[in-house]
């Protein structure tokens, strides 16, 4: 396909258009040419989906009897009731969900490459420097004689080509884990993405989405000696969306510091999207605050690797923009609804619950979205966004406290770029036909 750039120039992708052949030549004018990225707007045509709509926009709006309408991958309107007198409808389809509809919910922090492992069993490497067990900071995890035969190993063993060679496989199976949770995109593809990553049904945050790929991701440990002219090149001129950077991934001093070195080399910038900040104090979280800055909790890893987790109440306070998602299999949860269990359950016994139910699901939609710079395309229901979505049987009376306890066989449908991937076989034969597969004994397409 044909990608639009900023400066009104086309850029070819490797990736051939859908539908067409692999090496087909089409001549068109520019001004007529239509372009598309790899997801955006994948789905043609128009349809109506019904249900409680829980649009996620400042004011909190919730559409009770709340309708939707999508053309080519596009929310073109949301309206409670009936529909307004000036929308032509005649002859589009209206699929009514019976369900609470949310935006898709956003995963910020993920290693999808070794998702199809089980959890690292806590017992073989929990040594007990702090007070609940854990480690002190994340060099001393991957020493750990058990790394290589849970973590690594068995990653190499399915991807690699020298092994079984079985990296669309792999990736088919971490892309349905995400979809089955209501995910609609996903950060954290390995730094040289092949063709197995780039064709996951979810959208993959560091790779071209809505006309840009302005994204960068350091997993590494900061260098002290460490420039980052590029996020500092983007930051001054306003290109960088956002920068995913772990950062004080323990509990001891030598993980504070690393953000001393962050603020050191002039790296603190608004687009900073900091990933863990398990060790950072009141002091770190109001500088990350005045800056306009985000932070993404990932609790259940940090608690199971460290014994404890991110000072989010100091970060809220501070008011930082805090979302909230996994990690990865071997430590984290299989999803951001997932997570959300996790994060309330903490709140709840732990931090006194300073955070609404609100404030919850907005960790996984809104926030998430506004950290990635993404907040006019997703994250919100509203007209103009891309239509990724969540559709969650409705199970209780308080819309935000319905996503926060609902589990994978809640998710009715998963939709992104307009296109039905995932749901039960009710609302997938309805909106793909017979386009679509059984999943085993779920009743899930």
């Amino acid at each position: 396909p044909y990608i639009p750039l900023d400066n009104g120039t086309l850029w070819k992708d490797d990736a051939p258009t859908p539908g067409s052949h692999e090496n087909a030549t089409v001549t068109a004018p520019i001004a007529g040419l239509r372009c598309y990225t790899a997801l955006d707007h994948i789905h043609s045509g128009a349809y109506v989906l019904t249900g409680r709509v829980v649009t996620m926009d400042d004011a909190g709006t919730v559409h009770n009897d709340g309708s939707i309408l999508v053309e080519d991958g596009v929310i073109v309107e949301v309206w409670n009731g009936d529909a307004p007198s000036d929308l032509t409808l005649e002859g589009v389809p209206v699929h009514h969900t019976d369900a609470t509809i949310y935006p898709g919910l956003l995963d910020l922090h993920n290693h999808l490459h070794y998702n199809t492992a089980p959890v690292w069993p806590v017992e073989n490497h929990m040594s007990s420097p702090n007070e609940w067990g854990g480690y002190q900071n994340r060099y001393q995890w991957k020493n750990h004689p058990d790394y290589s035969d849970f973590v690594t190993k068995p990653k190499m063993l399915l991807h690699g080509g020298p092994y079984f060679n079985l990296e669309f496989a792999a990736m088919k199976y971490v892309e349905a884990k995400v979809i089955v949770g209501g995910t609609t995109a996903s950060q954290g593809a390995p730094s040289n993405p092949d063709d197995a990553y780039a064709s996951v049904l979810a959208r993959n945050i560091e790779d071209w989405n809505f006309g840009r790929d302005e994204i960068h991701t350091k997993v590494t440990e900061l260098e002290s000696d460490y420039i980052g002219n590029h996020i500092k090149t983007g930051n001054a001129s306003q290109e960088l969306d956002a920068w995913f950077l772990h950062l004080g991934e323990g509990v001891d001093e030598s993980s504070r510091a690393e953000f001393d070195i962050l603020v050191a080399n002039d790296l603190l910038v608004g687009e900073l999207v900091l990933i863990h900040g398990t060790a950072l104090t009141a002091t770190e979280f109001q500088k990350m605050g005045e800056v306009g800055a985000s932070l993404v909790w990932s609790p259940l890893s940090n608690l199971l690797l460290y014994g404890d987790t991110t000072d989010v109440a100091a970060a809220k306070a501070a008011g930082v923009n805090i979302a909230l998602a996994p990690d990865w299999s071997p430590s984290g949860s299989k999803s951001p609804l997932h997570e959300l269990k996790i994060a309330d359950l903490w709140d709840d016994e732990i931090l006194g619950d300073i955070f609404t139910d609100e404030e919850m699901v907005r960790m996984v939609t809104s926030n998430a979205a506004d950290a990635t710079n993404w907040e006019d395309h997703v994250g919100r229901i509203a007209p103009g966004m891309a239509a990724d979505l969540a559709v969650i049987d409705s199970h209780h009376l308080d819309p935000y406290r319905n996503l926060i306890d609902a589990v994978d066989p809640d998710v009715r449908l998963t939709v992104i770029g307009g296109m039905a991937l995932y749901g039960d076989a009710d609302l997938m034969q309805a909106m793909r036909g017979d386009d679509h597969e059984a999943a085993g004994k779920f009743d899930k397409r």
